[in-house]
């Protein structure tokens, strides 16, 4: 089973691999602070990630290699999110069951009735949260369940196999997050509930955290890339990859009067994104009436746009804030790190976490 521990296990290096580039942390402990002794983005060539899985190990390995070379990191051993469609479901189980048939039941019973793949083709873990009582007054445990596709799994291994590097906790990117906003979290009871929206390149993933645990986890099929393709063409400009784009547009805080093309093809996206979001958010709580959604946290490449916040909080009418690991975890840093770059180190920082 690949998919190990979601919260146990944490390493001091750690590696996200996006559609679009390659995230690489290293924090060092001393006493209760934490270091951040090297960090490097880079962009990746098209088609190296493709759909969440690695289409070119053997490139991927020699970036890894060159990138953990160029920065001085010397690794054996890795932490690494998974990109790509994960099943996440939160299940009840009878609380008199000891952990064996537990897991019999998480594994080869419960699984198969929320896989959209053969339970054959699944990696599968799942973690224990906490007892409840049911609506029928009987006992009962909380489970988190996550399954991937062996074929995602093994793409990974591969890479990081072929960059001589062994793999020992393979988590997604919204569990990862989660571990840097841990001291934000542990103020939560059990009915307070917060979202995590990371915008990556060709997708955004929104999570709702209750407990310290992702229970909830939606892929949309927007992302920053979305966003760049609409500025282009309204803009009458060739297709780029690139997100330096973004980081130039205001978003108006009286967008609904905006006269600008560029700035209304830009909204039309956001607002399909928005949408997606609203009905995602919904259906978590529709299952969970007695949650309160507190607020959205942000993360990811694509959250450069300026007063994208804003824009959100309005649409939403939610309290929206950026994850910014450096105030979030306390890192002590050699230089100062602008927000943009900021915004996009939870994960990988989350990785390195012990």
């Amino acid at each position: 089973m690949f998919l190990k521990s979601l919260l146990r296990k944490k390493e001091r290096i750690g590696i996200e691999i996006t559609s679009n580039l390659l995230n690489i942390a290293q924090l060092r402990q001393q006493g209760q602070s934490y270091y951040l002794q090297a960090f490097t983005s880079i962009n990746l060539p098209q088609g190296v990630v493709q759909d969440g899985k690695i289409q070119r190990p053997d490139q991927l390995a020699e970036l890894i290699k060159s990138a953990l070379m160029t920065n001085k990191i010397k690794a054996k051993q890795v932490a690494a999110t998974i990109l790509g469609q994960t099943v996440t479901q939160v299940i009840a189980i009878p609380a008199e069951m000891n952990d064996e048939d537990l897991r019999d039941m998480v594994l080869n019973q419960e699984a198969s009735l929320y896989l959209p793949f053969p339970r054959e083709q699944a990696d599968i873990d799942y973690q224990k949260l906490h007892l409840f009582i049911d609506h029928d007054g009987i006992e009962k445990t909380k489970v988190l369940l996550v399954a991937v596709q062996k074929e995602i799994t093994n793409s990974y291994l591969e890479t990081f196999h072929q960059a001589g590097l062994e793999v020992n906790t393979l988590e997604t990117t919204s569990c990862a997050l989660t571990r840097t906003l841990k001291g934000q979290l542990q103020k939560l009871t059990f009915e307070e509930a917060i979202a995590i929206l990371d915008i990556e390149f060709d997708c955004t993933e929104i999570s709702i955290v209750v407990g310290g645990v992702p229970q909830f986890s939606r892929t949309l099929s927007i992302g920053a890339y979305h966003l760049v393709a609409a500025l282009s063409r309204a803009m009458y400009l060739p297709p780029s990859r690139s997100m330096n784009t973004l980081q130039d547009i205001t978003i108006p805080l009286d967008w609904q009067n905006t006269t600008s093309p560029a700035i209304s093809a830009l909204l039309r996206v956001l607002d399909n994104l928005t949408d997606d979001i609203i009905s995602s958010i919904d259906s978590f709580l529709r299952q969970e009436p007695d949650l309160r959604l507190l607020q959205l946290l942000l993360s990811g490449a694509g959250c450069v746009l300026n007063q994208l916040d804003d824009y959100l909080s309005m649409r939403l009418n939610l309290p929206i804030k950026f994850i910014d690991p450096v105030r979030n975890v306390g890192l002590i840093t050699n230089e100062d790190i602008p927000l943009q770059r900021r915004v996009r180190m939870g994960a990988v920082v989350g990785l390195c976490l012990k």
